[in-house]
Parts: structure tokens; sequence; C-alpha cells
């Protein structure tokens, strides 16, 4: 029996979708398409092919029935459906050519971009334009590939792709990642307005099934067409090597010459384990790249709406400390994520503490200030003894400090059952002259750590509680940032469990005594 015939349109977008004249549509989206048609014999799908512009307008005016490989947005959620299960997620990359330098958003200003027509990506972009106040001249084009071509024969400096696509711009390209990824979409299938309820809901079923299935159609798709195409390589160069090796081997037969084709050998595989290496060094400052700028991103937009706020008549003295605090709390919040970006350059290139003289009593209090804010009770809960260092100043670091205190105690606050924290801070006697150690004590009363946790809380992403119906959020990074910045203080950080329950850290640094007066 021939199944209900629906109307596909389809645009060009490799890998997602590419389409080339005179063969059959190609990549990941026809892939599932047809594995649906296949799996589903009420289900029969007719394809035609068009710009994305053009694409977007057939479904909205219901001239066809089906955009798949779309990304779901409020204003199109009015004129059409959506599935609700998505194929998989994207976001927007900007690249540049090379003698374009890049590093900000502000570098942004004055440059020339190309967008591609009608793109969610397109106008995230010119939100985040008009968030950091640049301008920036638009170029609109119709396929990506359009904006690539453009941004190589330097007719634009920049150009915003969606980051599926950015993978298949070779590294030999002239054409450069900026890194500055925003825009999070989930990849969805797009229906005219009145398409059946019951057949989303039948694709959706299909498609869900075939997430969970690695050897599913969409699965080796995504594969197939996002791994890198050099896997191959490997072996065939192995054989090369080991077939040229047998046959010098089997016509001088010296041993000057197997040992030079051995240490040949050994030379490649060196060469590839540095690769490799340097590869997954460049994927991890990628990954945190992206995730500093994608919480960055709207953050920004928060700081300059809260600001707009804060220049406001009508506001009370009540309501304006609220909004400043919130300010405050934004600017700590970017601190952090560059302590994130601090952390994993440690290892190749530790930095060193940027002293100054600075009263350590007024960071305590700045800390406490700024959570109570943050935290339901926060203030009462908080109780201080930091007397032993009140009154001095000190050379160190003022970031790393801030960060440190800022971790624990709002761990302290996080874990501890509502009950009240304390917070003890002393100075004790150091054998070097001019020098002291701060020892940092911040305990509470909650459920505490298993014993054998309580150094692996300290490896990074690593949590006591790593099932998904965890009660607390997280993704276990602060305490290994506390470490971090308190071994950049010269000092170390370990957590006890008190007899009485709970948990503390004890937070130990060697510090030179300032002969300056503190700043009141």
């Amino acid at each position: 029996m021939k199944g209900e015939v629906l109307d596909v349109v389809l645009y060009d977008n490799p890998p997602l979708i590419t389409l080339e004249e005179g063969r059959e549509p190609a990549g990941i989206i026809p892939e599932l398409m047809r594995s649906l048609e296949l799996g589903r014999s009420d289900l029969e799908f007719r394809f035609r092919e068009e710009t994305f512009p053009e694409a977007l307008k057939l479904l909205r005016s219901g001239e066809v029935d089906i955009l798949p490989g779309i990304a779901s947005s409020y204003e199109r959620q009015q004129v059409m459906k959506f599935s609700k299960t998505s194929i998989m997620r994207n976001r927007a990359v900007i690249f540049r050519r090379e003698n374009i330098p890049v590093l900000e958003m502000e570098d942004l200003d004055g440059k020339i971009v190309a967008l591609l027509r009608d793109d969610v990506h397109a106008a995230a972009f010119r939100n985040l334009a008009e968030i950091y106040g640049v301008y920036c001249e638009v170029v609109e084009v119709d396929e990506y590939q359009s904006a690539v071509r453009l941004l190589r024969e330097g007719e634009v400096d920049l150009a915003v792709i969606n980051e599926v696509f950015a993978s298949r711009i070779k590294d030999e390209d002239s054409l450069v990642s900026t890194f500055i990824s925003f825009n999070p979409i989930e990849i969805r299938i797009g229906y005219r307005a009145d398409m059946s309820p019951e057949i989303i809901r039948r694709i959706d079923v299909t498609i869900e099934q075939q997430h969970d299935d690695p050897e599913s159609p969409l699965n080796r798709a995504v594969f197939r067409y996002l791994s890198p195409d050099t896997t191959i390589r490997i072996p065939v160069l192995l054989w090369v090597i080991l077939s040229l090796t047998l046959f010098i081997a089997a016509i001088v037969v010296g041993f000057n010459l197997v040992l030079r084709k051995i240490v040949m050998q050994r030379t490649k595989e060196l060469v590839f384990e540095r690769d490799r290496a340097a590869a997954a060094d460049r994927a991890k400052a990628h990954f945190l790249g992206n995730v500093s700028h994608e919480i960055r991103t709207p953050l920004n937009g928060i700081l300059g709406f809260c600001q707009l706020l804060e220049s406001s008549l009508d506001l009370s003295k009540e309501d304006g400390e609220s909004v400043e605090a919130i300010i405050e709390s934004g600017h700590r919040l970017e601190a952090v994520l560059s302590a994130i970006l601090r952390y994993s350059s440690l290892v190749s290139n530790p930095p060193t503490a940027e002293n100054e003289d600075l009263p350590l009593d007024s960071i305590f209090y700045e800390v406490v200030e700024i959570l109570s804010v943050k935290h339901v009770k926060g203030r009462d809960r908080i109780h201080m003894d930091i007397e032993g260092i009140s009154g001095h100043s000190y050379k160190t670091d003022r970031d790393a400090w801030y960060i440190t205190l800022e971790s624990l105690i709002t761990n302290a606050l996080k874990y501890g059952n509502d009950l009240p924290i304390n917070v003890f801070a002393t100075e004790i006697i150091s054998e070097k002259k001019d020098q002291v150690v701060i020892r940092v004590e911040i305990e509470d009363r909650g459920h505490g750590i298993p014993n054998e946790a309580l150094e692996r809380v300290f490896l990074p992403f690593e949590q006591v509680d790593v099932s998904l119906s965890r009660q607390y959020e997280g993704i276990g990074l602060g305490l290994s940032l506390v470490k971090s910045n308190v071994e950049i203080l010269g000092g170390t950080v370990h957590l006890e469990s008190p007899a009485e329950g709970g948990l503390r850290a004890v937070v130990e640094v060697p510090i030179s005594v300032s002969h300056s007066e503190p700043t009141p």
C-alpha cells in the first residue's frame, strides 16, 4: 500500500545536506529522511531543492510539507510547526581571513561580515553586535558556501557560519576561526503550520529510537560525515613503511640499513603521538573557548540591561543597591570564566602570582557581601572570625584569593543544609623573615564527603555524586579551581571531616607582610 506523500524541500548545507546537480541529495539529513521513509510504509517523501531563503518561504506559505535541518525560533514557531525531538546540536562560529586580526568582539567594529539571509545565527549576531556596541557592514547571502567564497576572495572580512558546516573547512585554507562561538541551537524538522500532529508524533518516535541505537542510520551518517577523513591514512602509511623495510632488508641485508629503518619507524610513531597530543590540546582549548563565549554572551546581555536599569530614576535606594550587587556578581562571574581558561594552561605555562599590597580582610568582607545578596539568609548563616588578619596588609594576588574564598564559601552555603557556617582566618609564624602563613578554615554542618573522596574531588570535573538524579547541580570544577589558585599563591588546600559532622576546608598560604599602611 502506498503511504501518504509529503513534499520535502532541501537546501544546500554540507555536511547536513549536500546538493549536486545530477545526483541524489546526500548528507546526514537526506539519509535520515530516507530511513524514515523505508522504516514506515505509511509515509513517502517527494524531494525538491531550493536555496535556504526560498525553502523557508515555501514552508511558511504551505507549498511544501517539510523542511528538515532547521533551527526553531520564536518567530518561526508562529508560522510553522517543529519536531519535539532534535536531530543534533549546532552553534554559530565567526571565521576570518588570516590577515584580519580578531581577538575579541570589539575587534569586529568596522568590519564587513557575510550573513546567511533569514538565518537564526544571523539574527543572533546582530543582537550580539548591538550588545557590544560594534558596527559591522552586512552582506547577505543565500548559502554558507557563498559566505565562505566571499571571505576567501577578500570581498568580506568575516563570515558567520554554523559549526557543522565549519567542520568542512580544511586546515590548509586561508580562513581561520576566531573561536568566537555563540547561539547554541538544536537542529529539528520543520513542518507546515497545519501538518497533522499524528504524523509529527510518529516521525518523532522514529528519530528518538534512532538516537538510542548506535547502529541506526542517523548515528552512522553522523559518524561518517563528521569523522575526520585522516583515520584511514595511518594503516596505509604503516603498510608502506613495512613493505619498504622488508624490500631493502631482502636486497641489501645490511645491519645499518635495517637499523636506519627502525629509527625512521620509531620517529614517525613519535611524530604521530606528538601530533595527536597537539590535536587533543587544540580540541581542549577550543572547547573551553566555546564554553567561555557561550556563557559570556548571555552574561553581557544581563549586565547591559542591569546597567540600563541602574541608570533609571525610578529605582528606590534598596532596588539600586540590589542592581549594583547584580552587576558586581556578573563581573565576578566574568573573573571565574577567565579562571577556567587560566586553569587550562597551568600544566604548559604555570602563571605566577601578581603581588600587590592589600588588606586581606577586605576580600573576606567583599566575598561575604556579594554572597549575602546571592544566597537567601546568607549573611545570617556566615559567622566570621578573622581578627587574626584584620588591619594587616600583605603582598599577594587579589584575584586568586577572591576566587578561592568565593568558591569555598559558596560550597559551604550550598551543601551546609541551611545551617550556620564558620569562616576563620589567622596568621601563623613562619621561619622566613617578613613572612607569615595565613591559615583559613571554612566549616559547614552539611552531609560532608566520604573519606575516600576527599582528594578525588579536587580533580577537574569530579563530583561525589555523579548520578543523573543528584540533588545538587554543577560540573565539578569548583574545587579544582580552588586548588589551582591556592597553588598559584604558593599554598596548599585540603579537606577534613570533623568528628561532629560536616566538612572543613583548610587553606595555608605563605605570604609576605607588607610594610605599607593598609588601605582603609
